[in-house]
């Protein structure tokens, strides 16, 4: 049950961030929005992570502390949805930092507007912390759930879970799933089908903190197969709920071709057939694509040995 003094709960998963988790929490203590509990889930880290974490809750009644085993990202994700009191939430990444209004203004927005779901603005910063140029911005006020559904899809408000603030009661029911990398994409659209106000906030309150060699950024065999499952498993769940907009065969189009270009075609990889197969059958292919996956695409349809080709040396050039 949510507690009327807590009006955010702010979700911060801990594994092994010790370098980066200061700049993190400090962000959060500065929080101009008092009334808010921080809860940090630290998921077995065996740096100095957990030491720090215990400091901060030491200094600030705000912060909460809860360890377990190892068990993955979206097993705390989970757990943090049945620990938070709050009515509102809001997912931190343990490496990242927000601005000090980052609960105040979506709470505050939610309010005026009676909104179950605030889109605000992001920023990615390299792994040193150096700004990069913003891709896009949002629009200022309520907006409908299609609107919404095109800026998850294809920017700039993006499938993630931490640049909104989400009524708790979105959740109910849902969990991420458990042991994949891009869980946000399994879950963040049925709440947003679930919201039934939506606001959109451009303000920047967040700061994503591009690592290299990030889990998502590897194309591992795990990694890859989550990506068909998340990614997959979106689209043929919003096509069977009869979302069939532009937006999703564009970004259906984006996903395939991403895939296509990291997998080379297998018999063995039924999503890498299904890709390609998409890939050639589309009456054409949607707009807002970018004009050089246009021509791969093209390239695909026309040729596909010199699109194979091209992947296999562009792969290559990847390891080296």
């Amino acid at each position: 049950m949510p507690d009327e003094n807590i009006k955010i709960s702010v979700l911060v998963p801990v594994y092994n961030v010790a370098r980066f988790l200061p700049r993190c929490l400090d962000s959060l203590a500065a929080q101009s929005l008092r009334d808010i509990e921080i809860l940090l889930i630290d998921d077995g880290s065996t740096d100095d992570s957990a030491a720090i974490c215990a400091d901060y809750v030491a200094r600030d009644g705000r912060f909460r502390l809860l360890r377990q085993e190892n068990r993955g990202l979206s097993a705390v994700r989970n757990r943090h949805l049945e620990e938070a009191r709050g009515e509102y939430l809001l997912f931190v990444d343990s490496d990242d930092w927000v601005a000090p209004d980052f609960c105040e203004a979506p709470w505050r927005c939610a309010r005026a507007q009676d909104a179950d779901l605030v889109l605000f603005g992001f920023r990615h910063v390299t792994e040193e912390g150096e700004p990069l140029p913003l891709k896009g911005s949002l629009p200022q006020g309520p907006i409908d759930r299609e609107t919404a559904l095109r800026l998850l899809l294809t920017g700039p408000s993006f499938s993630y879970v931490w640049n909104k603030l989400w009524k708790k009661s979105l959740f109910h029911g849902l969990r991420f799933p458990e042991g994949r990398m891009y869980e946000d994409v399994a879950v963040t659209y049925l709440s947003v089908l679930r919201a039934e106000r939506i606001v959109s906030l451009p303000q920047v309150l967040y700061y994503y903190r591009k690592r290299k060699g990030s889990a998502v950024s590897l194309r591992t065999d795990k990694a890859m197969e989550d990506y068909s499952v998340m990614y997959g498993g979106r689209y043929h769940g919003l096509k069977e709920l009869g979302c069939g907009s532009p937006a999703l065969e564009t970004h259906w189009a984006e996903a395939c071709l991403t895939y296509a270009k990291r997998r080379a075609k297998d018999p063995a990889d039924p999503f890498s057939l299904e890709c390609r197969k998409a890939l050639r059958e589309m009456k054409r292919i949607p707009g807002g694509i970018r004009r050089r996956r246009r021509m791969q695409i093209l390239l695909l349809r026309v040729c596909p040995p010199l699109f194979e080709l091209g992947c296999r040396l562009r792969g290559t050039r990847k390891k080296q």
